[in-house]
C-alpha cells in the first residue's frame, strides 16, 4: 500500500510525502523486486522535477543492486566490450526468442 501511496504523492507533486512513504517501503521490503516500484515513482519525481541527473543517478543505483556495474566515466572500449558481450549472448537467436526469456521473480542475489 505505501508503494501506491508513494505513487500517488509523487503525482499529486507532494514530493516530500512521497520521499517518506518511499522511505517506509524500502525498509520494510524483504527483495529488490519489493523495492522496484518505489525506485521507479522516484525516477519519475526526479524527471517531473526536471533533474534528469538526479533519476539516472536513482536508474545507475537500482541497476547496481541487479548484478551489473558500469563505470563512473565509460570510455569507447567500455562501450565496444558491452555491445560485444550483448551481441555475442544472442548470437544466433531469433528476436522473437526475447518474448520466451522468463519474469524476474526474485532477487537476483
Amino acid at each position: 500500500m505505501h508503494d501506491l501511496a508513494a505513487e500517488v504523492a509523487y503525482l499529486g507533486g507532494d514530493f516530500t510525502q512521497m520521499e517518506e512513504l518511499i522511505g517506509i517501503v524500502l525498509k520494510q521490503a524483504n527483495t529488490l523486486l519489493d523495492k522496484v516500484k518505489v525506485y521507479e515513482v522516484k525516477i519519475q519525481a526526479w524527471i517531473a522535477q526536471n533533474q534528469p541527473v538526479e533519476a539516472v543517478k536513482v536508474v545507475l543505483n537500482v541497476v547496481e543492486l541487479l548484478g551489473i556495474k558500469f563505470p563512473n566515466k565509460p570510455t569507447t572500449p567500455h562501450i565496444l566490450l558491452s555491445f560485444l558481450e550483448t551481441k555475442a549472448a544472442y548470437l544466433g537467436k531469433p528476436i522473437e526468442s526475447l518474448y520466451d526469456i522468463s519474469e524476474m521473480t526474485s532477487d537476483p542475489k
